[in-house]
C-alpha cells in the first residue's frame, strides 16, 4: 500500500486518486486479518493516511468517511469502498449526461481542470462539430 504515491501526485484529477485509494482500502481489507485486535486501530491509520496524503481532496474524505461509516453498522462488509466506487461511477455518468445536454451546441469550451471527469465528457461530445477546447492546467497544493 503505497499512499505517497497520492501524496506526490500533483497532476491526476480526483477521480483518478480516488480509485488509487479504493484500491489501497480494497486490498487493506483483502489482505487484513480482521481477528487481529489491531485491525480498528490500523484500518483507521489507513483512512486518516489517506485523508493527509491530500487533505484538500473531498472526495478521499467522503470515500474514508462512508468506508468507516460502514464498518461501524457492519464488521464483517468488506464491500464498502468498491460499494463507494461504484456510486461514484453512476454519479459520474449523471454529471457526463448533463454536462453534454449543456455543451452539446456550443463552440467553444474552457476547463480550469485536468480531470478524467473533463476528458470523459469532452470524449462523450466526440466530433460531430467542430470546438475550440481551452484547458488550463491545475494541481493540488501539496
Amino acid at each position: 500500500m503505497d499512499i505517497s504515491k497520492i501524496k506526490n501526485d500533483n497532476f491526476s484529477g480526483a477521480n483518478e486518486l480516488l480509485n488509487t485509494a479504493a484500491n489501497i482500502l480494497i486490498t487493506f481489507w483483502g489482505n487484513a486479518d480482521r481477528t487481529d485486535s489491531e485491525f480498528d486501530s490500523r484500518l483507521k491509520q489507513l483512512g486518516l493516511d489517506l485523508i493527509n496524503a491530500q487533505p484538500r481532496m473531498a472526495p478521499l474524505f467522503n470515500l474514508v468517511n462512508f468506508v468507516f461509516n460502514q464498518y461501524e453498522k457492519d464488521k464483517t462488509d468488506s464491500n464498502a469502498a468498491k460499494a463507494f466506487m461504484q456510486r461514484a461511477k453512476n454519479a459520474e455518468k449523471n454529471v457526463i449526461t448533463n454536462a453534454c445536454e449543456i455543451l452539446e451546441n456550443k463552440q467553444k469550451i474552457c476547463s480550469f481542470s485536468r480531470s478524467s471527469l473533463v476528458i470523459n465528457v469532452l470524449n462523450t461530445l466526440g466530433s460531430k462539430q467542430e470546438r475550440e477546447i481551452f484547458l488550463t492546467e491545475s494541481r493540488p497544493i501539496n
